[in-house]
């Protein structure tokens, strides 16, 4: 599945080759902004709601939420 994030959004901060890491603040908007999206398929709602379900348990452990870069 490739998703494309508009430009602008916590989705489109995520880099695709390099390592990010989000804080708690960031999951917050990121939470929110996966709220408002309206998946494609089945298999983009299914990500959308495991990645909602992540940054929601980094925001409880007031931690960090880090993406690996391929």
């Amino acid at each position: 599945m490739a998703m494309r994030a508009p430009d602008g959004t916590m989705l489109g901060q995520i880099h695709a080759y390099a390592d990010t890491m989000f804080n708690s603040h960031q999951l917050r908007m990121l939470v929110a902004e996966i709220a408002t999206l309206s998946p494609v398929d089945p298999e983009e709602a299914a990500t959308l709601d495991e990645l909602a379900a992540l940054a929601t348990d980094a925001i409880g452990q007031h931690g960090y939420l880090w993406f690996c870069g391929d």
